[in-house]
């Protein structure tokens, strides 16, 4: 007489599947869950270490562009939360740079998100690049001239970096999107083309 065996399947719990799925992330891709405060450049780190709570707008510079040189290395665009753990890890660490109002890191917080807006600008500004490359010439039409109007003109926009015009800026522009679509950009290509393009990003502020 044959033995007759019988098996039972259980499913798997939809829980332990995204566990197994979530355990595959590379650590290096998310942001730490406990944000550690970086070094800041020597003369700054020296105040720090000795406590004085008086810091000039250059240190309070130096101070927020270290903290977005390590939270880009992880995203460029951090959450509400993260941006609020970054800045309360700051002033735990250092309590004397607390705000003597609120919760104590609302300036802070606020610099922060101003930084990254800041350094995230070439994304917003591709549209402008062709319309800079139509009005420097880049066919027949624009160098016939135009006829006279009462209406106010809006002159061209000139470019004084030297080396740099529409074409270039462009290019820059793209290698940015590229750096910002990954997930861990390569900090020191972005702040050099953030360089190459600073003073077409100033004009186009300036230009009314």
């Amino acid at each position: 007489m044959k033995e007759t065996v019988t098996l039972t399947l259980e499913p798997v719990p939809v829980e332990s599947q995204s566990r197994a799925g979530a355990s595959n992330i590379s650590p290096s891709t998310a942001f730490p869950a406990f944000f550690e405060v970086p070094k800041f450049p020597f003369d700054v780190q020296a105040k720090l270490d000795r406590k004085e709570c008086r810091l000039t707008s250059s240190d309070r510079n130096k101070i927020i562009r270290t903290l977005y040189k390590s939270m880009a290395q992880y995203k460029m665009y951090p959450t509400t939360e993260e941006y609020v753990q970054v800045a309360k890890a700051l002033t735990l660490r250092y309590p004397f740079l607390k705000d003597k109002e609120g919760n104590g890191y609302h300036t802070w917080h606020m610099s922060l998100k101003r930084k990254f807006k800041f350094e995230r600008t070439p994304l917003a500004e591709v549209e402008e690049v062709k319309r800079l490359k139509q009005k420097f010439g880049h066919s027949k039409k624009s160098l016939q001239p135009e006829e006279s109007s009462c209406k106010e003109i809006t002159r061209p926009l000139e470019i004084n970096a030297v080396g740099e015009d529409a074409t270039s800026i462009e290019g820059h522009v793209k290698v940015l999107q590229d750096q910002y679509r990954r997930t861990q950009p390569e900090t020191h290509i972005v702040e050099d083309r953030i360089r190459r393009t600073f003073a077409w990003r100033r004009q186009e502020i300036l230009v009314v």
